[in-house]
């Protein structure tokens, strides 16, 4: 198999098996934990609009209370579209 670089230049065996670590590495696996935290934020967003921690950024369950850092002041709000 002869591969090239842009610029015409022929890819190593060093490089080319980089590269396929490189891709071995960075799989992603979904998990029922992932999984649960993707149907969570999606249950969070009311009309489009995002309730987020203003220390850590977190997004906020119903209660406005940051989980994460126990923050429940300066709520930021966003909008999704």
């Amino acid at each position: 198999m002869n591969q090239t670089k842009r610029g015409g230049r022929k890819i190593t065996r060093r490089e080319r098996t980089v590269s396929e670590s490189m891709k071995e590495d960075h799989q992603v696996t979904i998990t029922s934990e992932l999984i649960d935290e993707i149907h969570k934020t999606i249950e969070e967003v009311v009309d489009n609009t995002v309730y987020r921690c203003g220390q850590c950024k977190n997004i906020l369950d119903s209660t406005w209370f940051c989980e994460v850092c126990n923050y429940q002041h300066n709520i930021i709000t966003s909008t999704r579209y």
